[in-house]
């Protein structure tokens, strides 16, 4: 159980790490991509929720 949740604490602070970055790059984001930054923003709010959803999935087989 132990090593269970050294491995999701790490996995959350990565991902914390992560959308850190993101919003930092947030305007060359939406340069790149030709949207505006609030467009930028729910797009990059939708990869989180995704990244989230997909490793409390990926937990859930994989501890029971």
């Amino acid at each position: 159980m132990k090593n269970i949740l050294i491995v999701l604490s790490l996995g959350g602070i990565t991902i914390g790490i992560i959308e850190f970055i993101m919003m930092g790059l947030l305007a060359n984001i939406a340069s790149d991509i030709k949207v505006s930054i609030p467009v930028a923003g729910y797009l990059m709010r939708f990869r989180i929720i995704a990244a989230n959803y997909n490793f409390l999935f990926a937990f859930g087989f994989l501890s029971g």
